[in-house]
């Protein structure tokens, strides 16, 4: 009896395995041992990459597995291919997984293609596999080239798909549609086609039916030059990247400026590219040209500062959330005021750190007589009471900005920076949280005062 993953012919019988094995191997796409995943939608590509990647299992010493994942948007048509998928994985000995997703209403084909990503993620984490293969090809990566230059992209867009992106592999990418139609007639292998794939209300659809051919007909091999450049592009892209990550040391989060513009602008921007791709974040132009000009910024996922000869970046996920609605500060008591890289830069703070929890404290004491870091010191018996904690109104910010710039703090925590009010009087501002007590609260000589201490209650390691 057959056994999974048997090799049905010698791997050395069509040039399109030989051009696999060449650049699975060029590009480390899988390694000894691993086991594999093979996403297969049941058309022409993904079952020509299924049947091919049988065949050479065991030259790459990998075990293959099929995922077919049905979203049931085209009825019978989804229906044929995953009958489809069904048998030829039986016809090679492969082991198939069939996944059924339901999209919601209205869902796009980028949508629906995030969706199919998920469910083969979660599927090739559960059964141990280290790799998903994807069946893209050298026509795919042509077709993208030229929608991104169309797009007007700089070079980094013009980069082709990566042959190997985290779990993610493409070990077609050097082959063309017409090679891997080819393989199919040579092994009588019949695939189902996706009408969608004819249809021109996609603008890759209209590139491949349209634009290309006529590529073609003005000068022969443009579909191949096309994509020889993408990959070129994106070796080189790459090769950038392993550098920068040579380069960029020292806490993902920070930049050195000296460092930074010891290069040209150009070279700049592709390195605040790689540190936004490091962050997790979308290296959107407009983004890049405000850090290039040295602006601070807030974004949504967090604060770019800066600090002496370092760009930060925090993600800010409490800073203002405490107290979007009036907290009353107890005698005595340590009252939490959240985490956040904006504490950093409080007066008592003349180190860069990173981001630190802080809490706040009212007490009697002595003027003079420091309570815990950064201790504001009010005047007992001009203070009203209780005080609450506050977010400042526009018209605050407008007054107070100065302040809060001679303070040094940046400007992406201004409209957020807590203020003390009485709480019989909200509207009048008693002092700048960790900044400056208001003349006519300040502690003067008296005997007694009331120290609002702010404590670092965790502050991790300085960056």
């Amino acid at each position: 009896m057959d056994t999974p993953n048997k090799q049905i012919e010698s791997p050395t019988q069509h040039r399109l395995i030989q051009e696999i094995l060449t650049f699975v191997r060029r590009r480390s796409l899988v390694k000894e041992g691993d086991k594999v995943l093979v996403a297969v939608s049941g058309g022409l590509d993904s079952s020509v990459l299924m049947h091919a990647l049988a065949r050479v299992a065991r030259t790459l010493g990998v075990q293959v597995e099929v995922a077919h994942v049905d979203h049931g948007t085209r009825g019978e048509a989804s229906e044929r291919e995953a009958m489809w998928v069904k048998v030829l994985a039986e016809r090679l000995h492969l082991k198939l997984h069939a996944l059924r997703i339901v999209p919601p209403e209205r869902t796009n084909q980028e949508e629906l293609r995030n969706l199919r990503r998920k469910a083969l993620f979660e599927l090739a984490k559960d059964l141990g596999c280290q790799r998903i293969a994807t069946a893209h090809h050298a026509d795919d990566n042509a077709e993208t080239f030229l929608m991104r230059a169309m797009s007007g992209t700089g070079s980094n867009g013009l980069a082709g798909m990566r042959p190997k992106d985290g779990p993610w592999i493409k070990p077609l990418l050097s082959a063309t549609r017409s090679e891997l139609e080819d393989y199919a007639r040579a092994h009588r292998l019949a695939w189902v086609e996706d009408p969608s794939n004819e249809r021109g209300v996609y603008l890759r659809n209209h590139i491949r039916n349209v634009l290309i051919p006529q590529l073609e007909e003005t000068r022969v091999g443009s579909l191949r030059n096309l994509a020889r450049a993408a990959e070129r592009i994106e070796e080189e892209e790459s090769a950038w990247d392993a550098w920068m990550e040579t380069q960029l040391e020292g806490p993902k989060e920070t930049l050195s400026v000296a460092w930074l513009e010891r290069w040209p602008a150009p070279l700049q921007r592709r390195v605040l590219r790689f540190w936004l791709k490091r962050l997790g974040l979308v290296s959107q132009p407009a983004l890049v040209e405000a850090l290039l000009r040295g602006d601070e910024l807030v974004h949504p996922a967090g604060s770019f500062l800066r600090r002496s000869d370092m760009v930060i970046f925090s993600s800010e996920t409490e800073f203002g959330q405490l107290w979007q609605e009036p907290r009353s500060l107890e005698f005595s008591k340590r009252s939490s005021v959240g985490a956040s890289l904006a504490w950093s830069f409080l007066p008592s703070s003349n180190i860069r750190q990173a981001p630190v929890n802080l809490s706040v404290m009212a007490a009697f004491t002595r003027p003079g007589q420091r309570v815990g870091a950064g201790t504001l010191l009010l005047s007992w018996e001009r203070t009203p009471w209780p005080l609450l904690l506050r977010s400042m109104s526009a018209a605050e910010l407008s007054r107070h900005q100065s302040l809060l710039k001679a303070f040094g703090v940046p400007k992406p925590y201004w409209r957020q920076w807590p203020v003390l009010v009485s709480q019989d009087s909200p509207q009048e501002i008693v002092a700048l949280f960790g900044l400056k007590v208001m003349d006519s609260y300040e502690a003067k000589g008296e005997e007694r005062s009331v120290s609002i201490a702010h404590f670092f209650e965790e502050c991790l390691k300085p960056v």
